[in-house]
Parts: C-alpha cells; structure tokens; sequence
C-alpha cells in the first residue's frame, strides 16, 4: 500500500512547489507592469516556470498552472473572467511548447545539445509563447482590461509574447538545466567550482547592476552592458549551458526590477536585447559543452580501448601459462604475475575458500604491492559485512562481482581506509570453480574507480573460467597419475601375493613327488592343511579381486533379507578363530541382545571378516574388541584393535581404492579390504567411520539402518 501512496505525496507535493512558485513570481511581476493599465513586463518568469514543469512533469499539470495564473490576475485587480481565460492561455503555451519540444528527434530536457537549445527559443520561446500572448491580449482587450494609457493592441499583444519567450527561454532553461546529465562538463555545484562561481555571480551582478542604476542617461545602459559579455562568455564556455542559463538570470532579474524603476522607455529595446543575448550565450554554451562531451567521450572510449587490449592481453599470455603449467601453485602464481607485470593491474591475488565456522578466505598466492594488504584485511564469504567485498560475494553467488569507486562504495566501507592506502579503487572477482562447486576466487584491484566496463568484465570471465578448466585439468592429471602408480604398484602387490602361495603349494607338491618327504599320514595331513591354506588364500584373493571388478562396473548384486547382526558377527568369528589364534590375537565379542536388520548375509560377512582380517594384520598379538548394539533404529558394529596404528595424514584414504596407509614391505595384502569394506557399507545404506591413535589403538564404526536403504531394495540392488 505504501508504494502506491508514496508517488501521489510525492506529485501532491510537486504541485504545490509549483503553485506556490508561480505565485510567488507572478504576483511580483504584475506589481512591475512596465505599461501602466497595459500588460507590458520585460521578462515573465512564471512562462518559462510552466513549460519547465510541463516537461518534467507532463501535461497533467496544466489545470494547476491555469489555477495560478487566475489567481495571480485576480489579485492583481482583474476580472474572475479574464483571470480564467488568461490562465487557460498560459497553460496551452506551456502545453504547446512541450508538445513541439518533443518534435525534436531525441530531446533532452537537460539541454545539453544545440538543437535542444535552439528547439527551446525557437519552439517554446518563438512560437508557443504567442498562444500565450494572443489569448490574454484579447481577454484582457475584451474584459476592458487595457486602458487608452496602453496605446495599442499590437503593442501590449507584442510586449506580451516577448515577456512570455524572454521568460521561457531564460527561466525555462534554468530550470531545465539544472538536471543532472550523462558526461557532465564543468558544473557550478561542483565543489572545486563553487568559489569561481560565486565570483562570477557577483561580478556578472555588479556589472549588471551598475548598467542599470549607475548612470542617468538610458543611451547608457547598452553601453554599461558590455561589461558584462566577457563574464557572460565565461560562463558560457566555463560551465556550458547551466552557467549561461544561470549568468543570464542574474542580468535578467536586475533587467527586469532596473527597467521598472528607471529606464520604462527601453521596454522594447531592452526586451529585443535579452533575447538575443540569452540566444546567444544558450547555444554557445551548448556548442562547448557538446564539444567538451565529446571529447570527454573520445577519453572514455580510449580508456575502455585500453583497458580491453590489457584484458585480452591477460587472457591471451594466462592462456599460455595453462597450457604449459605442471602445477597448480605455478599456475596461480604465473597468472597473477601476469596480472600485474604484464596487464597493468596494480595487484591480484588468489584466495581459497575455507570450509570453517567464520567461512574465511586463505590467501594462496599474489603479485604486485599485496604483501602487507593480505595481512591486514579481513575478509569472508559469509553473508555479513565480512562478505561483501567482490571476493566474498563472487565465491557466496559463484558468479563474477565488479566493484567500482572503492573508496565511495559502501559495501567496501569496513576496508576503505586499507584501500586509499594501497591505492585500489576498482575490483573484479573471478570465482574458480572446481568438482561443480566454487573453491576460491582471482581478485584483481586497478587504480581507476571506473574500472572493469563490460568488454572487460567478458574477457576477465573467459579468464576465470580458462583458470578453472586448467586447475581442473592438473587436479585431473595428478589424480590420474596418482591412480596410474597405485594401479602398478597393486598389480606388483598382486603378482607378489600370488606367487607366494603357488610357490609354496608347488615346492610341496614337488617335494611329495620326488619322495623327499615320508609318505606318513600325519605329514600327508600337514601337506594338505598346507595347501589348503595356500589355495584358500588365493581363492580370497581371487574373490576380493572380482568384487573389486564388479563395484567398478557397478554389478554388485545385494540380496536383502532379515538376520541378526550378532549372529553373523558370531559366526564370522568362529570361522577365523584359527587365523586370529596364528595372530596371537584373542578376540572379544560384546553383543548383549540381538540386532536384528534386513541385509545381505553373504556382504555382510565379507565385512566382518575384512575388518577382522585388518586388525590381526596391523594388530598382531594385541587383542581385539567387537560390540555389536542398536541405537534408536540404527544397527552399530565396532572393530579395535591394538595394532600399530594409522597416521592422521593418511586416514581419509584409507577407504580409497588402493589406499594404503602403510608400506607394502612392511605388510602384504592387496590394500582394496577397506575400499570393498566402504562399498557394501554403502550399498547396505550405512557408513563407515574409522578413527586411530598411532601406537595405542584403531577403531572402526559401521552404522546400518535396521530397514535398509529403501524398501524396494530388499530385494536386489545393484550399485557402483
């Protein structure tokens, strides 16, 4: 509701300013009628007040400007009649005028072109000022308005068209002018200008004031009026047509109160000269102030011209750099390097974002004069005031941020003083996007407040991009090499494991035939253990092997049936009890109720038996402690032992494939137990936890829920 109410206070508002305006200027101007019991006046403001609301406020307004004028005729002792029809000429003029202001092809109601300047004195001021003067002439001749005094009707008739277009075109283009612009010239209101303006108002006003009151001749006064072209000039060519039109005013007025009191002859003669004066100084003002906008424009276009070539420049060597890099580090260093040395930019630098509490950003790398800035600002990616810096919010929305004029902006306010001192004005963030998510950003900080246009914003976002591809592509390339010396140290880890049961099972074989053994029942039974251990062996590797084989390929079938977790757990054991008895490993089994679920009995024994075969291996002559329990719904298995331990460093790889956290000297086996462990976890609909004090012990957590991953499950699902 508010929205809708606050445009009509605010046009309510408008209105009355402007009532209250030409009130407060046509009451006085009728008080300095130059014609006694004519209409003669040297300049009538309140015209040049009702074309300038009718064009910035539209034709709505002209029943308010037919209000005011009535009142200002009736107070002014004419009838309620004439005052009525006077008042609905004046608001046709200025209805008029602005409809043939809008005939000019593009018109600004700036006036900041010469053809605006001319449609104005031309249009407005030579044309719709006569409705105007046509309609209160014959009103006021037909309302017995005019007296004998006034001579004729061709007189008052022209003395009042050239009140109306003197009015118009020097109030009109005051207030016209006085809107802000596009490239704006030099402007009054600037604060470097505003002691050369108030000298040349008093100037211009003692000049003007000594033209009209310092002698006594009326020969006089057009001479004394030159004194006051040089300053007329200067306004003109110094602050465009906003100074001209203010300049001409200040004659105006002491024209129009001078003419009044002491020099009523030159009614005419002093009308026809502030028409050609405010003609000429209006288009000479807009003749310099186009001149200056367009040089002003060759200066813009020149620096975005710069600023794109040093952009495309970066864009083309950075693109080098990602070809020929080898490394992450170099590349980021190179591109900011780049960034400075070769673009021209006064610093970049490449911050990570931080997955913590306080979402920060971790300097990684920089060039240019960014050592003592890095450590002094404090910035974020959190939506605070800490994250509204370009950087923050790049990486916050994962799309490129400009911020322009550093030191006026308010969102950089927290880092305004740090700014001016390095000398950053303008910034651009690139968010670096990595594995579909934004992991850091390039921030590069320019001298100029309006740096990084369109143009430069485009190339500096292919840049970013090209960054993340080559990040992506090393990142690729290390993994890949990673898996290559994994993959050929597993394939020597698997060419190992195997040849030793089959040369075990081959020298025993070997040793049977050649007699070399007694062919006595209790060595013919140590043979067979021997070799049905050695061929066991293989037969796990050769298991292990083929279910790897299936998760890549994702066909690895789950069969879902309800059990008890604390039986399956049960009779794993027992199964390995020989192998934990050879380990010296005497295993505890805490399972105080049973933890009844719906899974797959054969993977969910090849998880107890991976993680008891794990913990004899790195626990060997340690005891081993299995719980089994059921929180909330959820089934929980943990697996300690007392063994060597696992390196912090290398915990979050242990459940990889081919992971290892040891070396394969040190302890054999395929390194893919925990990888297999993970997946059938996984498939399950449960997870995997692991956690380790080096020395002292290692435990191992796997939650499953009760009702497994989905009820279509059950029955068979096949994951990858």
């Amino acid at each position: 509701m508010s929205l809708l109410v606050r445009p009509r206070y605010r046009y309510a508002a408008q209105v009355i300013a402007l009532v209250l305006l030409y009130v407060c200027t046509g009451i006085p101007g009728k008080a300095l009628m130059h014609v006694p019991g004519g209409v003669g006046t040297l300049a009538w403001a309140p015209s040049g007040i009702a074309l300038a609301a009718t064009v910035l406020l539209g034709y709505r307004v002209w029943p308010w400007l037919w209000l005011a004028e009535a009142f200002v005729m009736w107070s002014s002792g004419a009838p309620i009649a004439v005052g009525c029809a006077t008042g609905a000429g004046q608001a046709l003029e200025a209805v008029v005028g602005c409809w043939l202001l809008h005939r000019i092809p593009g018109f600004r109601a700036e006036l900041d072109r010469v053809q605006d300047v001319i449609g104005l004195v031309v249009l407005a001021g030579g044309l719709s000022s006569m409705v105007g003067a046509t309609i209160g002439t014959v009103a006021l001749q037909a309302g017995g308005g005019l007296t004998a005094v006034a001579e004729t009707f061709w007189d008052n008739w022209r003395a009042w068209w050239l009140g109306d277009a003197i009015g118009i075109v020097i109030v009109g283009a005051l207030l016209l002018s006085a809107r802000p612009r596009l490239l704006d010239v030099e402007s009054p209101s600037q604060p470097r200008s505003l002691l050369e303006s108030a000298a040349l108002a008093l100037l211009l006003g003692a000049a003007a004031f000594n033209a009209f009151f310092g002698g006594s001749l009326a020969k006089d006064v057009f001479l004394r009026l030159f004194f006051a072209v040089p300053l007329l000039i200067w306004a003109a060519l110094r602050f465009g047509v906003r100074g001209a039109a203010r300049s001409m005013f200040i004659v105006a007025t002491t024209a129009i109160v001078g003419t009044a009191m002491r020099r009523r002859a030159l009614l005419f003669d002093m009308q026809l000269y502030l028409s050609v004066m405010a003609c000429t100084y209006l288009v000479l003002g807009a003749v310099d102030e186009q001149r200056r906008r367009a040089f002003r424009r060759q200066e813009l276009a020149a620096i975005t011209l710069q600023q794109s070539n040093r952009a495309l420049r970066m864009l083309t060597r950075c693109n080098t750099a990602v070809v020929h890099a080898v490394d992450e580090h170099q590349l980021l260093d190179e591109v900011c390097r780049i960034s400075v040395e070769d673009a021209g930019y006064r610093m970049a630098w490449v911050g990570r974002a931080e997955d913590d509490q306080a979402h920060s950003i971790r300097p990684l790398t920089f060039a240019g004069n960014g050592a003592g800035f890095l450590e002094r600002v404090r910035v974020s990616w959190a939506d605070d005031k800490n994250g509204g810096a370009t950087v923050g919010t790049a990486i916050r929305t994962g799309r490129p941020t400009v911020g322009r004029d550093l030191l006026n902006n308010r969102d950089f306010a927290p880092w305004r003083d740090l700014l001016r001192e390095y000398g950053y004005r303008a910034s651009i963030a690139m968010p670096i996007h990595l594995a579909n998510a934004t992991s850091g950003a390039l921030l590069i900080y320019a001298t100029e407040p309006n740096a990084f246009d369109s143009t430069e914003v485009s190339l500096l976002n292919e840049l970013g991009g090209n960054v993340s591809h080559g990040l992506l592509a090393l990142r690729t390339q290390r993994k890949l090499a990673e898996e290559i010396r994994a993959r050929d140290e597993f394939l020597a880890i698997v060419s190992h494991e195997l040849r030793t049961p089959l040369t075990s099972a081959l020298l025993t074989a070997q040793s049977l035939r050649a007699g070399r053994m007694a062919p006595t029942r209790e060595d013919m039974e140590r043979a067979g253990d021997l070799l049905e251990r050695q061929l066991k062996r293989l037969e796990s590797f050769t298991e292990d092997l083929l279910t790897v084989g299936r998760i890549l390929v994702g066909r690895m079938e789950i069969h879902f049936a309800p059990m008890d977790l604390a039986v399956v757990v049960r009779d794993e054991v027992e199964c390995l009890a020989p192998a934990c008895a050879r380990a010296g490993c005497a295993v505890t089994i805490r399972a105080e109720r049973p933890v009844r679920g719906h899974w797959d009995r054969e993977k969910l024994g090849e998880v107890v038996r991976n993680l008891l075969d794990n913990a004899t291996k790195f626990g060997a002559g340690k005891p081993i402690e299995i719980a089994v329990d059921e929180v909330s719904g959820t089934a929980r298995l943990v697996v300690v032992d007392h063994g060597i331990g696992i390196d912090p460093e290398k915990l979050p790889r242990i459940f990889e494939k081919f992971g290892r956290a040891v070396s394969t000297r040190s302890y054999g086996g395929l390194g893919i137990g925990l990888y297999i462990v993970s997946n059938i976890v996984q498939a399950l609909g449960g997870r995997i936890s692991a956690e380790s004090v080096p020395g002292v012990e290692t435990k191992f957590t796997v939650e499953l829920s009760a009702e497994g991953p989905e009820p279509l499950a059950r029955r068979a699902l096949r994951v990858g």
